[in-house]
């Protein structure tokens, strides 16, 4: 039986399934297997395009990332609503402090 088949086995038959929990913790373990195997993968081709063309594959990236939900980890973080809480909660002098040298984020 190859992986493959396996995987296919364990996810539509539930005979030696014992508790519910299980299956959701099968999915959860396949999903985060192949979330890091696809980062894996893109980080390498990067890594050889990067080799290969220099900056103009990094200028390339950009613009693809460009709208994407992941263009910029500071907006896919938050960082905007942590600036926002804080303004918001901090005194003036503390929060004009944590911000005035740097660049907004």
């Amino acid at each position: 039986m190859s992986k493959g088949q396996l995987f296919r086995r364990l996810l539509a038959e539930k005979p030696f399934i014992v508790t519910p929990g299980i299956t959701n913790a099968l999915h959860a373990l396949i999903v985060s297997l192949a979330a890091m195997r696809t980062g894996m993968k893109a980080f390498w081709d990067y890594a050889v395009d990067l080799g290969e063309r220099g900056a103009a594959a990094e200028m390339e990236f950009e613009k693809v990332l460009a709208g994407h939900a992941m263009s910029t980890f500071h907006d896919f973080a938050g960082f905007a609503k942590i600036r926002e809480l804080e303004q918001k909660y901090l005194p003036a002098d503390e929060f004009n402090m944590r911000y005035e040298k740097s660049q907004g984020r």
